[in-house]
């Protein structure tokens, strides 16, 4: 466990080193999008249905992903104490959808935006009568992969168990 912390936030420290921080969902997807490092985007389709796509995506992030997760640990004589609280949005517009999560960090890193920083991005469109077509941006990096398949999953259709974070 504390591996994947450690692996996060020097992961966050790196991009966030590295790269202008997205302020924006926009400039999320935009920089996802170029290709940043330690990102992905997927582009598939559920063959589920986007009503029943969109009702999923919306019960587990309420569910899943609307948490704050604390952390300690020891460095030498000095036990160090986090917080990682998780964002999540939903917002429907008839026949297109949008996800996304923000992670504000407690201590908050210098370069955070104050609406905490940028981690998941969904587009959700109807596609036909029995099709939802997803595009997904999100991390590529060690300590996401389980977060990333569960939010993947559920945008597939698919009533997958919350990822541990």
């Amino acid at each position: 466990m504390k591996n994947i912390i450690t692996a996060a936030l020097l992961a966050t420290l790196l991009l966030t080193a590295c790269a202008p921080v997205p302020k924006n969902r926009q400039e999320f997807i935009s920089v996802v999008s170029a290709g940043s490092a330690f990102t992905r985007h997927e582009n598939f389709a559920s063959d589920k249905g986007y009503d029943k796509v969109v009702a999923l995506m919306k019960k587990k992030s309420d569910q899943c992903l609307d948490v704050t997760v604390k952390k300690s640990m020891m460095t030498g004589a000095y036990l160090n104490v986090s917080q990682s609280i998780y964002l999540p949005s939903f917002i429907r517009n008839g026949n297109s959808s949008e996800f996304t999560l923000r992670v504000k960090y407690l201590p908050r890193p210098t370069r955070e935006p104050d609406g905490g920083i940028y981690l998941v991005a969904a587009n959700i469109a109807k596609k036909g009568t029995k099709e939802a077509q997803i595009d997904l941006y999100g991390p590529d990096m060690m300590g996401y992969g389980g977060m990333m398949d569960a939010i993947r999953g559920w945008l597939a259709g698919n009533d997958l168990a919350c990822p541990k974070l």
